[in-house]
């Protein structure tokens, strides 16, 4: 059995295990360093991580040790991929990703509006991207006790392994959907201390430039998603409701769910457009002769225009709503 013990070609592969023996004492490391440097205040909300980057020296230096591990270099093991014989398979860690994370995950997650923190807590996949030749994995590492909180992988047999200390969970950060779910139990920590690395796995001849670039859409990537998702993980401003709840619905509202309000707007626009030609012929005659002229382009702008400030306004009143009761009630 190689690195990814649930591997799926359309899902993307998944690999849950534990880190070698000589990791462990580092991992323990990392784990208290880091938590010293959660200020009091962060330790109350749901979600707080710091870029690897941005860690102190001695931090750095401990996650550099785990980092450079050959370890990850399994993820190229031929065993996963027969037809690997042939080419080539290059394993690079993309530290401009890697952060060290705690989490502490709110109970009866169902139901609840979670915001900023919904990319983290409801099912999801990571991002969209598909480039040939290459996969990114993140490779999630617990630094401390847990038997509570599981990540789900509904398209991998519904396995749902725990992040607890010294194992890990590795998945394709493309392709793989997944799912936080919180079964509290007595006596468990409230919180979870994980270390977040990313790799590309690059197959075949590559062009260097071919792989920086593909590299660079993924951190842009993450460092807009993960601002967006940091500024309204708690809201307290309009902004942060705003940004917060548009989060939670990319996450949890379909577009089939829109129809109805895009529907109604477009019949809208349409009686707008034939109001004036209900009682007088002549006028009807005269806008056939214009609207016959008109592009088809043109006028499916319009309609999509039209849909977009409808949802858009839509959308304003719920925040205000959702912004209001907080500032009234305290309520999130």
């Amino acid at each position: 059995m190689g690195f990814f013990n649930y591997p799926s070609k359309e899902n993307g592969n998944v690999g849950v295990g534990t880190v070698p023996k000589d990791a462990e004492p580092i991992l323990s490391r990392i784990g208290e360093l880091f938590y010293t440097e959660i200020p009091e205040q962060e330790k109350k909300k749901s979600v707080y991580h710091q870029w690897y980057q941005t860690c102190p020296e001695e931090l750095k230096k401990e996650i550099e040790k785990i980092q450079s591990m050959s370890f990850w270099k399994t993820m190229c093991d031929k065993d996963q991929d027969p037809s690997m014989a042939m080419n080539t398979c290059k394993v690079l860690n993309v530290i401009e990703m890697d952060e060290i994370f705690y989490s502490k995950v709110p109970q009866n997650i169902r139901g609840k509006d979670l915001y900023g923190a919904t990319g983290n807590y409801q099912i999801h996949q990571d991002a969209i991207f598909s480039f040939p030749g290459i996969h990114l994995y993140r490779v999630i590492i617990g630094m401390n006790f847990n038997q509570s909180v599981c990540t789900s992988f509904p398209d991998h047999d519904n396995i749902c392994p725990m992040v607890t200390t010294n194992s890990y969970i590795a998945f394709d950060y493309n392709k793989t959907r997944h799912e936080v779910i919180n079964s509290p139990v007595e006596n468990d920590k409230e919180f979870r201390i994980m270390l977040k690395l990313h790799f590309i796995v690059a197959k075949g001849n590559l062009d260097p430039r071919y792989i920086s670039m593909v590299k660079n859409i993924f951190v842009y990537h993450l460092r807009i998603t993960r601002y967006l998702m940091e500024v309204s993980k708690d809201p307290t401003t309009f902004y942060q409701f705003f940004v917060g709840l548009l989060c939670q619905y990319y996450n949890t509202v379909t577009l089939i769910s829109l129809l109805p309000i895009m529907m109604m707007a477009s019949y809208t626009l349409y009686c707008l457009d034939n109001m004036d030609n209900m009682d007088n012929m002549a006028k009807k005659k005269k806008k056939k002769k214009r609207v016959g002229k008109m592009s088809v382009v043109y006028n499916i702008f319009r309609y999509v225009l039209f849909n977009c400030l409808c949802l858009l306004v839509v959308f304003c009143v719920i925040v205000t709503w959702y912004y209001l009761r907080f500032r009234l009630y305290g309520i999130r």
